[in-house]
């Protein structure tokens, strides 16, 4: 168990032969994946509109599980789904999910829509659930105030414990040689739920450095690599 991880279960995840990560555990995989994809292409090249189904078939039910888990005897890992409608350059939707045969239920979704207006403004919306684990709705936005200036908000909300998550905003100020971004944030630092507060500030000097925090690598990460 050194460096033994379950795999997030996704579409992508139809096609992998070991359902842990790392070297430490190999699972079973007498198997074999049937799986569709049907996409829309436009005349330049790019998906305009995508849909995704697939399983997994097992000759023989997985034996190879973690400690404290019961296998399963099943012939067949729950469906996944993905599908993804990029209306235009500026608006797109995303959603997917993960259907158990086995017991007639839904087990994992998600559903998200991203638009972009003008060159450096953006909004998305996004919604995802975990049967029994989490259920989150989560709004972010990069919206311009000026040529230079922009505003950065997100707020990530538990609808399930209805508790806040993370909530952050801020001012960036951006020039052809320097950026000074500055962002209070609000988050749950712990599995207690207690929650702390923070405030970030960075000074870029481009084609030198930085100064403080990278707060453009958090926002990569905070806000679903929407950057």
């Amino acid at each position: 168990m050194f460096d033994t991880q379950e795999l997030t279960y996704s579409f992508a995840s139809l096609f992998r032969d070991n359902r842990y990560t790392g070297a430490d555990r190999q699972s079973d995989a007498k198997q074999t994946t049937l799986a569709l994809t049907t996409r829309v292409i436009d005349s330049g090249g790019r998906d305009r509109l995508r849909f995704s189904l697939g399983q997994v078939h097992y000759f023989d039910a997985p034996r190879v599980v973690l400690p404290g888990q019961v296998p399963e005897d099943r012939n067949g890992s729950d469906w996944a789904t993905e599908a993804e409608w990029i209306v235009n350059d500026q608006l797109s939707f995303s959603l997917g999910g993960q259907w158990d045969a086995h017991d007639d239920r839904t087990e994992l979704g998600y559903a998200a829509t991203t638009w972009r207006y003008s060159d450096r403004g953006l909004a998305r919306l996004a919604y995802r659930f975990r049967r029994g684990q989490l259920e989150q709705i989560d709004a972010a936005g990069l919206i311009p105030l000026s040529p230079n200036w922009r505003l950065i908000a997100r707020w990530n909300q538990s609808l399930r414990d209805n508790q806040l998550l993370e909530a952050f905003g801020g001012l960036e100020y951006d020039s052809c040689c320097y950026a000074v971004r500055v962002l209070a944030r609000r988050y749950v630092r712990n599995f207690e739920g207690d929650l702390n507060n923070g405030i970030m500030l960075e000074l870029e000097l481009k084609g030198l450095g930085s100064l403080g925090r990278r707060t453009e690598d958090f926002l990569s990460r905070a806000m679903l690599g929407i950057r």
